[in-house]
């Protein structure tokens, strides 16, 4: 299960300092840890990397929180990828042109 728990300004990006941040937040908001099973994130080097990431931080102190890349983040690359296509290119075009023609059209209102 994903649940939003709140935003957290932060003054670095680090993965050090984001893992901490993290498990500090969930310790405040009494969120048992030791239950954590699963991590997500985008797939920058700060927050995946191998040695100094958030995922790999977490993971040290708990092992079962398996990381998995961002669903969202994901669908958001692949909707970039294909949006660079010709054919969707173009039927993206064709939708926009149709749509400013009927809105600005006189004879709709």
């Amino acid at each position: 299960m994903e649940s939003f728990l709140r935003f957290i300004p932060v003054e670095s990006t680090t993965g050090e300092t984001l893992s901490e941040i993290i498990l500090n937040t969930m310790a405040s908001l009494n969120i048992n840890t030791e239950k954590l099973r699963g991590q997500g994130y985008d797939g920058t080097s700060n927050m995946t990397g191998k040695f100094k990431g958030v995922k790999t931080r977490i993971m040290v102190k708990f092992p079962l929180a398996q990381y998995t890349h961002c669903s969202n983040h994901a669908l958001n690359l692949v909707v970039i990828a294909s949006c660079s296509l010709k054919p969707i290119k173009n039927t993206i075009g064709t939708i926009k042109t149709v749509t400013n023609y009927i809105r600005d059209s006189t004879q709709c209102f």
